[in-house]
């Protein structure tokens, strides 16, 4: 999941909901820059729901980033080998671990959706 300040209500939310739809799966969260790590919410409210905080400028040395090529550099700078890339502002209603299981996941190593 990547994350910017403006979006905090939306991604507490968002892994709230994950955690009660059931889901155990460690979360790695990415933020922009050091600037955007607050201490106080990273390390009461996120940690305490399984989840790791990421600086991404700290994996991606040199290179400048915009806002929607965040994704792309989460998922490739992941400690994951398998990725479920939920954005922070979609709510999972039912508890998506089970997709790493799916006959789709495994045929294909792939499940996707629009997001509009």
């Amino acid at each position: 999941m990547t994350c910017d300040p403006k979006a905090y209500n939306y991604m507490i939310v968002t892994i709230r909901m994950l955690r009660k739809a059931g889901s155990t799966l460690s979360i790695e969260l990415f933020i922009p820059v050091p600037e955007e790590y607050y201490a106080n919410v990273y390390e009461n409210i996120i940690s305490a729901l399984n989840t790791k905080c990421i600086i991404l400028s700290d994996a991606v040395k040199n290179v400048e980033t915009k806002m929607h090529q965040y994704k792309v550099f989460a998922m490739l700078f992941s400690s994951f080998e398998n990725i479920f890339f939920l954005d922070v502002d979609n709510i999972a209603v039912l508890n998506p671990d089970e997709l790493f299981t799916s006959p789709v996941f495994k045929q294909y190593g792939m499940i996707s959706w629009l997001d509009f």
